[in-house]
């Protein structure tokens, strides 16, 4: 049983679902890692020029279409069990101690780490020779509270998620509400792959077409998405109800492999019709990942249980690591894919390397720092023996010095790949090149901006205040479409260079929903996509996506690529 959830004693101990649980915290360490490799580049992750590729894309949009609906499902029937097993004030007071109590040291704990490696990251695509020196004094001066939660968001929502829904059935259970019919007729649809399958599709998809997702959205700001904190209270809520409706977990083995193969190939096709010439559109995509998701959350529950229900011991050590390791991995997860850029190996063994490298310092370092500690209780409730201390120790020394002295020792890499689009060089995609930029204090090397046609692109993770001062300085501001023939040729030139979303020039910080340039005057032309602005998680600021050729709005902290606008020669 991992931390999150700890069943009685008394309780036959779900072995499958506990080992499934495992897993999907574990999967943390392969979706992060991956997306060091994203073609595309992916906000707050340094790319490897020289390792991305496509697949990377369908390995973490595969992980994460499925790995939180499921975890909340398994969640809210663990936390249905504890309620009954040892009540409602034991089950909030064990929600609290595993849950709220790990989410606020371990933000505050991480947030120097994950500044650092994130500043190392970059300094090394820029071939910084001062990256370990640079990075390290950035995080000796981090704020003490981060302005989001990184990888912790979902602790963040799961605390939310048992308040609400224990509040529902407190609420129920004092007015003595209940629909045992509804509970009969939840338990027979569940127990057909097929049923279930169609009955909990359907819903999925009108959200989808509803909010124009092409797959479920990751907000990890303090303030709660209310869409998505609504969907994983369901999410949740669906556990719930299937432990109350006292659902026979054995029926999820039927038809369990055929839902898992529909899961990975409607992952497939969403993958190969996004990438393709007059490919797959939103609304298709869209409907394909809610596919993916229904079949393979049901599909692989079933195959847990079909063949991991036994004690096992090292399914338990498994299982009992994991929440550290989830915890712990972030930050490594961007630190040693950095260190690993030079190596001479394409996507799939450095991914495959990087992500043995960071499980074994996060399961070393909990067996020797973790397991026997106060940390240990404070994570799984209580502590266990260790493993074998001289192994873990070993193990810990070994790799935690040869990543510091992979830091210390870093020389810069001879003739980065450009990080625009397609290692072109800039002068080949962008031939009508007709400014000079100038040096900037926030790009140099390999980050260097890109003027054309009036247009200065700058592939420089930016806050949106950041990437105003920044276009100031060019003596331009951040670009903002006049027109639709503005929009249109802005767009053709985004979808050249990059296809990473970047900062325009609009926001409503000042008063919400009244949206105004930068510059200072009302809006003339809007491309909003469907569904935005909408503010949720108190978005104000406006920014492009190049692939739709449309807008949204993102918080200002975000850190984006940013697209600025200035004179033409002559004007």
């Amino acid at each position: 049983m991992t931390a999150l959830e700890s069943q009685p004693t008394s309780h036959k101990r779900e072995h499958g679902l506990d080992a499934l649980r495992a897993v999907l915290m574990l999967l943390g360490v392969a979706i992060h890692s991956v997306l060091n490799y994203h073609p595309d580049g992916v906000e707050g992750w340094f790319r490897d020029p020289f390792a991305s590729s496509e697949w990377a894309r369908f390995v973490g949009g595969c992980i994460h279409t499925f790995r939180m609906p499921a975890f909340f499902v398994l969640s809210g029937y663990f936390g249905a069990l504890l309620w009954k097993r040892r009540g409602a004030r034991a089950m909030l007071k064990n929600r609290f101690e595993r849950i709220v109590l790990p989410l606020l040291v371990f933000v505050v704990a991480l947030q120097p780490c994950i500044v650092f490696a994130g500043a190392y990251s970059r300094r090394v695509r820029l071939g910084e020779p001062t990256a370990f020196m640079s990075a390290l004094e950035g995080a000796l001066e981090a704020d003490l509270l981060p302005d989001q939660l990184f990888h912790l968001w979902f602790l963040y929502y799961l605390a939310w998620v048992c308040v609400i829904v224990a509040g529902v059935v407190w609420f129920m259970n004092t007015n003595g509400l209940s629909w045992p019919n509804a509970m009969r007729r939840l338990r027979q649809i569940c127990e057909s792959p097929w049923k279930s399958t169609l009955a909990f599709l359907v819903p999925n998809l009108i959200l989808s077409a509803t909010l124009g997702w092409e797959g479920l959205p990751t907000y990890t700001g303090w303030i709660p998405h209310p869409i998505m904190l609504a969907f994983y209270a369901t999410c949740y809520g669906l556990g719930w109800a299937l432990f109350t409706a006292d659902f026979d977990l054995s029926s999820l083995t039927r038809g369990s492999t055929a839902l898992v193969s529909i899961g990975m190939l409607s992952a497939l096709l969403g993958f190969l019709g996004r990438g393709s010439e007059g490919g797959l559109g939103r609304l298709e995509i869209g409907a394909l990942a809610c596919l993916s998701m229904v079949t393979l959350t049901r599909g692989l529950s079933g195959l847990f249980i079909r063949f991991a229900s036994r004690a096992s011991a090292p399914w338990r050590y498994v299982s009992d690591s994991s929440y550290w390791v989830y915890l712990a991995h972030l930050p490594l997860s961007i630190l040693i894919p950095s260190m690993m850029m030079g190596w001479d190996l394409p996507f799939l063994p450095k991914w495959s390397c990087a992500m043995v490298l960071i499980t074994l310092l996060c399961v070393a370092t909990y067996d020797l720092a973790v397991r026997a500690t106060p940390i240990g209780r404070l994570l799984n409730g209580r502590t266990y023996s260790r493993y074998s201390l001289k192994l873990s120790l070993g193990v810990t020394l070994i790799l935690s010095g040869g990543v510091t002295w992979a830091m210390v020792s870093y020389t810069p890499i001879e003739n980065l790949p450009s990080p625009w689009k397609d290692r072109s060089p800039i002068h080949e995609l962008l031939p009508d090149e007709t400014l000079d930029v100038p040096e900037m204090s926030v790009a140099t090397g390999a980050y260097d901006c890109v003027g054309v046609e009036g247009y200065v692109v700058c592939p420089i993770p930016s806050a949106f205040s950041e990437a105003q001062k920044a276009c100031e300085e060019l003596d331009g501001h951040l670009a903002l479409p006049t027109s639709a023939e503005e929009h249109e040729r802005l767009s053709s030139l985004l979808n050249q260079v990059t296809r990473r979303t970047v900062w325009i020039g609009a926001t409503d910080r000042a008063r919400e929903e009244d949206w105004r340039a930068v510059t200072g005057g009302p809006l003339t032309y809007e491309s909003w996509a469907d569904g935005e602005p909408n503010n949720l998680g108190n978005e104000d600021c406006a920014a492009h996506l190049p692939r739709h050729r449309n807008w949204i709005d993102r918080g200002c902290e975000s850190r984006l690529y940013f697209v600025c606008e200035r004179p033409l020669p002559g004007e």
